[in-house]
């Protein structure tokens, strides 16, 4: 049996939290405090707010850990942003907060990936009518290409997402962008070689005679690096879609709606 002292030293900092009719608030001087508070927290809440609460806690977690442009590399490191910026805040604060940067996160990813769906439903009319890889004797990686302009606009330059495979292979040899300088009017088609310099390009076997090209425009631009419709500079990637799926996930759990959803 526990020594009711003992269970007195754990619960008595939560009713200090707690306080006298204060909401309890999150302390996040330390990993200590901060795992007391969050207790002390979720004590103050109404029943039903507590798997809220702790849905915003898993929440602020993922946006922290799964954002591509953060540095945090460790779970750690996440755990100590989170603490850090829902230091000083109470259990509906936290909420609040949650649901607005979820929503917030949600509605650009949508944006984002409505733009390159728009770009891309744009870029239609420079077609690709075909494409062939091959590595010459010198290992060069060359891609030859005839590409027709159905648009209205003059091309100067293309971008292009290659993906490169071959039979009885799940995964591509490659996939991987790359770019060349056309000069296309409209209705002109052009036949092109080139070498493909990347260093992921290497990753193609020689020796191989059954390789598939499947090449996709992705940008186009008119001038000098001009873009008339770009899905290259900012793409909708697979990790963008698997965050939007798992935030509307979280949406879900909140019972929230989103019409952008």
């Amino acid at each position: 049996m526990q020594n009711p002292k003992s269970i007195f030293c754990i619960i008595f900092p939560l009713l200090i939290l707690v306080g006298c009719g204060d909401a309890a608030i999150l302390d996040g001087q330390s990993v200590e405090t901060y795992q007391t508070s969050v207790e002390a927290v979720k004590l103050s809440l109404a029943e039903p707010d507590r798997e809220q609460f702790e849905t915003a806690l898993k929440g602020f977690e993922f946006l922290y850990g799964e954002n591509a442009l953060s540095v945090l590399n460790d779970s750690t490191r996440i755990r100590e942003r989170v603490r850090t910026r829902l230091n000083g805040l109470d259990g509906q604060e936290v909420m609040e907060l949650w649901d607005e940067r979820r929503e917030r996160a949600i509605r650009q990813l949508v944006e984002k990936k409505t733009f390159n769906e728009t770009a891309l439903k744009a870029m239609e009319g420079v077609v690709i009518e075909r494409s062939r890889f091959r590595i010459n004797s010198a290992g060069q990686r060359i891609v030859e290409i005839k590409i027709k302009n159905n648009t209205e606009h003059s091309l100067t330059h293309i971008y292009f997402r290659g993906i490169l495979t071959s039979r009885g292979r799940r995964t591509p040899w490659v996939d991987d962008t790359f770019h060349y300088p056309f000069e296309l009017e409209p209705e002109e088609s052009v036949e092109q070689k080139f070498s493909l310099l990347g260093a992921t390009w290497q990753d193609a076997p020689e020796g191989r005679k059954d390789f598939n090209l499947d090449v996709r425009v992705i940008r186009i631009d008119r001038d000098h690096e001009t873009p008339i419709h770009d899905a290259y500079t900012n793409p909708f990637t697979k990790h963008d879609q698997g965050r939007l799926e798992r935030l509307k996930r979280f949406q879900t759990e909140s019972g929230a709606e989103n019409n952008d959803a």
